[in-house]
């Protein structure tokens, strides 16, 4: 792991300063298709089409029905987080993962390093350092206390106050 961390370190700091003998290259500006500029109005911003608005009522129409007739099964916060403890913690890391890292992502972080260059990108790598501790370490520690809350955590941890103090910073 700290050889990762070493070489990430090292990777950054060379493609950040300018390699010796290395000849650095300008980014060529963005050129819109005329397609492209049709679709965008400068002073109106892209407003979408029909089958835009369809497929996000409808998305939002199917999301509002399986939260209703999953939802009517909850009785407890317990059931809420954990889906009523029938599901291993390794399941919900694997859960975790599929949310945090997803075609989003990869588009999102490939196109700024690209505008700005690998430096950029360093937040999404962190993520790929920190979520295997978060994943192997935490969430086991909250699953089996049965935890619901980062404040929760902390008011069992340390006391009431600490725990009012969580609240208030999350």
């Amino acid at each position: 792991m700290l050889g990762v961390v070493s070489f990430y370190f090292i990777l950054q700091a060379f493609l950040q300063y300018k390699a010796p003998g290395m000849p650095s290259a300008e980014s060529l500006p963005y050129k819109p298709t005329p397609k492209a500029e049709a679709a965008v109005d400068p002073g109106e911003g892209y407003r979408g089409a029909t089958i835009d608005y369809a497929i996000m009522i409808g998305y939002f129409l199917i999301i509002v029905v399986l939260g209703a007739f999953f939802g009517r099964n909850m009785k407890s916060t317990d059931d809420f987080f954990f889906g009523g403890r029938k599901f291993a913690w390794w399941l919900i890391a694997f859960s975790m993962v599929a949310t945090t890292i997803g075609s989003y992502s990869f588009l999102k972080y490939s196109s700024k390093g690209y505008e700005y260059g690998l430096s950029s990108t360093q937040t999404y790598s962190n993520d790929w350092i920190y979520f295997p501790l978060l994943l192997f370490c935490w969430l086991p520690i909250l699953y089996f206390s049965r935890i619901t809350s980062i404040p929760e955590y902390f008011g069992r941890r340390f006391n009431s106050k600490v725990r009012f103090w969580a609240t208030i910073c999350l």
